[in-house]
């Protein structure tokens, strides 16, 4: 121990000291690799190079994933102005249908107008000609009066004679 050196006390797991101890190592060895390894530089071997450390087959993976993609995604751009297509026709048409009902509506109102006018049309004639009924009715009765006036006037000279 010709160089300077420090004592150090660690409390290591029972697992990782069981580990150690069936490597062949003491426990100040492994904890001086372990320190060691901590400060050692990075090798360049190791150095992260993040296009050319990936295998070919994920960069080819990749490539396929995003041409599907870019496939689906024109397809599903084209379904979507089909369905879009679909929906202006049945928009189309429902505008189309609605203008007919309101057109069979306005023609209907026109009927039950013209047919609300015929009615009070005969309502009228009904009720002019109740008015000449009531007049007649009113004439007879006038004339029934007076005949049954004349009548007792014809029975009243004479007594009635006792049988």
């Amino acid at each position: 121990m010709t160089k300077e050196s420090k004592r150090v006390n660690a409390i290591v797991d029972m697992r990782l000291y069981d580990e150690v101890m069936k490597l062949g190592f003491s426990i100040s060895g492994a904890i001086i690799m372990g320190l060691e390894k901590l400060i050692e530089p990075p090798k360049k071997e190791k150095e992260i190079r993040p296009m050319e450390s990936i295998a070919p087959e994920v960069l080819t993976a990749k490539d396929s994933l995003i041409q599907s993609l870019e496939v689906h995604t024109i397809d599903l751009n084209k379904r979507i102005e089909s369905l879009e297509e679909q929906l202006k026709v049945k928009e189309n048409g429902y505008y189309e249908r609605i203008e007919d009902m309101k057109e069979q509506l306005k023609s209907k109102d026109e009927n039950q107008l013209s047919r609300i006018t015929d009615l009070k049309e005969e309502i009228t004639l009904l009720c002019d000609q109740l008015k000449e009924k009531n007049s007649q009715i009113k004439n007879l009765t006038t004339i029934t009066e007076s005949q049954v006036k004349s009548y007792k006037m014809i029975e009243a000279p004479g007594a009635k004679r006792p049988w």
